[in-house]
C-alpha cells in the first residue's frame, strides 16, 4: 500500500513520505498536526498478485489566520527618519484564505499618495506591505495588520515613531592631485550622517556623467586613462534628509611630452637672454 498526493494548480502528484508529521498505519495515513498546506487529494494505491486498486480522498484543512514565519513577534517597535521612507509587512495564512487590512490607531487606512499598500495572494496565503513615502509626525502611532477569515482573526502590531536625521559631515575631504596623462587617479571622499549620506560629484560646479572612465564607489571617484581635459575642480557633495555638506579639490593632469618641450624651449631661451626675455618669462610661468 502506498500513498500519493495531488496538489497545486497544475495537479502535480508526489509520493507521500513518512516524516515527523506523517506516518503510514494499517488503517490509513496519519498527519498530525495538520496544517492548511496539507489540503489536497490523497490517493491510496493497493497492489497484489490479482491487480491493483486506488482510492481517492479529498482533505480540506481549515484554519483561522496565523502569521508567518511562526516565530515572528506579533508586536514590534519600528523607527524611521523624519521625512524618510518606512515600510511594514506581514504574511498570513489560513483556510479560507484570510483577507488583510491595515489600521492606524483604530482607523482603517485608505491608500493615498503618501501611503501605499501592496498585496500578494497565494492559495492559502496572503501578503501585504504598507509603505510611507515621506514619514511625518502625523504618521506616528500604532499600526495593525489584521488578518480575517470565517474562523477568526489575528493581528500584528507595529508601534511607529520618528527620529531626527543628522546633517552630513565630510570626514575625509578630497585633496588636490597632480597626475600625468593616461594614469588612473582615485579621489577619496567619505562622509558620516544619519541616514547614511549619498555622495555625488561635480566638475567645475556642474554634474557630469558617470561612465566607463569615471567610476564611483563608496568612498572614491576613480578616473581611468586621465586626459588633460580632465583638469578642473571636482566637488564632493554628501546629501541626506537633513541637508548637504560639500568640499572640493583641484585635479591637474599634465602631459610629460609637453613639459619636456617647454623645458627645451626654456633652456634655449636662457641661452639668448637679450632676445628672448619675454619668452623666458612666459615659459617660466607655464612650468609653475
Amino acid at each position: 500500500m502506498g500513498w500519493s498526493k495531488v496538489s497545486g494548480s497544475n495537479g502535480d502528484t508526489t509520493i507521500v513520505e513518512a516524516d515527523g508529521r506523517t506516518s503510514t498505519e494499517p488503517d490509513g495515513l496519519v498527519i498530525t498536526p495538520a496544517v492548511v498546506t496539507d489540503s489536497a487529494t490523497y490517493i491510496c494505491n493497493v497492489i497484489n498478485s490479482e491487480g491493483n486498486r486506488e482510492h481517492r480522498a479529498q482533505v480540506n484543512v481549515v484554519s483561522q489566520p496565523n502569521f508567518k514565519p511562526e516565530d515572528v513577534l506579533l508586536e514590534r517597535d519600528v523607527e524611521a527618519f523624519s521625512g524618510g521612507k518606512a515600510a511594514f509587512a506581514c504574511i498570513a495564512e489560513g483556510n479560507p484564505r484570510p483577507e488583510l487590512s491595515w489600521w492606524k490607531d483604530g482607523a482603517k487606512i485608505v491608500p493615498s499618495e503618501r501611503t501605499i499598500i501592496f498585496e500578494t495572494n497565494r492559495t492559502y496565503q496572503t501578503g501585504t506591505s504598507l509603505r510611507l513615502k515621506r514619514a511625518q509626525s502625523a504618521e506616528i502611532g500604532r499600526y495593525e495588520c489584521r488578518a480575517e477569515n470565517d474562523l477568526g482573526s489575528s493581528q500584528m502590531v507595529f508601534n511607529f515613531d520618528l527620529k531626527p536625521p543628522t546633517l552630513p559631515q565630510i570626514t575625509i575631504p578630497p585633496e588636490n592631485l597632480r597626475v600625468p596623462i593616461d594614469s588612473a587617479v582615485y579621489i577619496r571622499c567619505s562622509a558620516t550622517g544619519a541616514p547614511e549620506p549619498i555622495i555625488r560629484w561635480t566638475k567645475n560646479g556642474r554634474k557630469f556623467q558617470i561612465s566607463d572612465r569615471f567610476v564611483q564607489t563608496d568612498d572614491f571617484l576613480k578616473i581611468e586613462q586621465t586626459k588633460v581635459a580632465d583638469t578642473g575642480y571636482y566637488g564632493c557633495h554628501a546629501y541626506n534628509l537633513a541637508g548637504k555638506h560639500s568640499r572640493r579639490m583641484r585635479l591637474t593632469v599634465w602631459d610629460p611630452r609637453v613639459e619636456r618641450e617647454k623645458s627645451r624651449e626654456l633652456a634655449n631661451a636662457r641661452k639668448k637672454p637679450d632676445d628672448n626675455q619675454r619668452l623666458l618669462t612666459a615659459l617660466s610661468q607655464s612650468l609653475k
